[in-house]
């Protein structure tokens, strides 16, 4: 197990409260930092970095869900989509039920990247899982799924 931290009931104190936020920056600094190397490699920025990850989860996904996961304008979603569309990373196809809508995935090109730039981040938590337990790891996930939009379902994936 990795450092023990004794079970406070001063939790909700502001300095406990700081503590807890610093610890978020500092863990998700430490994941960006071993995903830049390839994030540079690939030629990829972290909004494309991010629209990648959320794409490997899913096999198709509406530009409407996108824009309401990661609360931007259709613009801007679509200054990070088409570098990657250009490049083939992703596909753009037209829904076949609704002919105003595009469908995102990911190519095969697309999918192995996504998968070298997030494998850094991967290790990292399965790490940390391994230190901390099963216990640790459902807390973490419970206070994760607490701080997350209210748009992400229980299984952590957005909801339609």
């Amino acid at each position: 197990m990795g450092a023990t931290f004794p079970p406070s009931p001063l939790f909700l104190r502001e300095d406990e409260l700081r503590l807890g936020v610093s610890l978020l920056h500092a863990a998700a600094q430490n994941i960006n930092t071993a995903q830049n190397r390839l994030l540079e490699k690939h030629g990829i920025g972290p909004a494309q970095q991010r629209l990648l990850a959320y794409l490997a989860l899913e096999s198709e996904v509406p530009v409407a869900t996108l824009i309401t996961l990661f609360q931007i304008s259709k613009q801007n979603l679509w200054r990070a989509l088409r570098p990657l569309l250009k490049r083939g990373l992703i596909t753009a196809a037209t829904d076949p039920r609704d002919k105003r809508r595009k469908i995102l995935s990911l190519t095969g090109a697309g999918r192995q990247i996504a998968e070298q730039i997030s494998h850094p981040a991967l290790q990292l938590l399965a790490q940390a899982y391994k230190n901390e337990g099963a216990e640790a790891t459902e807390g973490f996930r419970r206070i994760l799924h607490a701080l997350a939009p209210q748009n992400w379902a229980d299984s952590g994936r957005p909801s339609p």
